[in-house]
């Protein structure tokens, strides 16, 4: 785990210091590059502070093949949280990305437009993949071709509001 956060925190830094140096040199390339790595880094560590707050323990953290590590998740306290809980957690897990790149956007601004251009665009992309496998989570298609919507914080944050929404009490 340990090595896992320190990469992405890592990751979080660079970008915030490719970005102090596009705004300095005017580079649209480091702004970018630092959006991308924002984008990457801020959605694992916010999902895994939040679930940490919420009460999930982890196990470990993997490569499995990739440069970005992956968090694995102690399933039994993850089951034993409130199915709103777990909704919240996955609902956290939709949240990093956007805010990367909004944040980048907002801070290159009219010093740096095709960054600021870039970085909205993909903030509005991650926004609408988000919003899509959620409500596909919600009306249960699981799948569009090859794409899992059960695979995304989004689908599933939308599975476990319909968990939650059954088991609410009307009496």
């Amino acid at each position: 785990m340990t090595a896992g956060l320190c990469i992405e925190s890592f990751a979080a830094v660079l970008g915030g210091i490719l970005l102090a140096l596009g705004i300095a040199d005017a580079s649209d390339a480091l702004t970018i590059l630092a959006m991308i790595l924002w984008v990457s880094s801020f959605q694992p560590l916010i999902k895994v502070a939040g679930g940490t707050a919420l009460g999930i323990r982890y196990e470990y953290a993997y490569l499995f093949g990739r440069i970005e590590p992956r968090f694995k998740t102690d399933f039994g306290s993850y089951l034993a949280l409130s199915a709103w809980k777990r909704m919240i957690f996955h609902l956290l897990g939709t949240l990093g990305s956007p805010l990367g790149a909004a944040l980048v956007a907002v801070i290159a601004d009219e010093r740096l437009r095709v960054a600021a251009w870039v970085s909205w665009a993909v903030f509005w992309i991650i926004v609408a993949i988000n919003v899509a496998a959620f409500l596909a989570g919600l009306i249960r298609v699981s799948r569009i071709r090859g794409f899992r919507f059960a695979d995304t914080s989004g689908g599933l944050a939308a599975v476990e509001l319909r968990s939650a929404m059954h088991s609410v009490d009307y009496a």
